[in-house]
């Protein structure tokens, strides 16, 4: 709402978005860091494990057999 509210103008983001820019070249590794994500984009997290807390994912496949009610399986398709 206060980014709507300050108009096409948009001084006050300029200000905030210099201080960013200041700190990262000062050397603060936040800013940098906030600077690269949003030029950037954030890096993509891993979504395996490595470890017995934290297996990897595995994929399983589930098989769904019909049997007809005399009990004998059919897999004449």
């Amino acid at each position: 709402m206060e980014i709507a509210a300050a108009g096409e103008d948009h001084k006050k983001l300029r200000e905030i978005a210099k201080v960013a820019l200041d700190k990262a070249a000062g050397g603060d590794m936040q800013a940098i860091q906030f600077i690269a994500e949003r030029t950037d984009g954030k890096v993509p997290q891993a979504h395996i494990g490595g470890d017995e807390n934290d297996p990897p994912i595995s994929i399983q496949t589930i098989e769904l057999v019909a049997v007809k009610p005399g009990g004998s399986e059919d897999r004449t398709s």
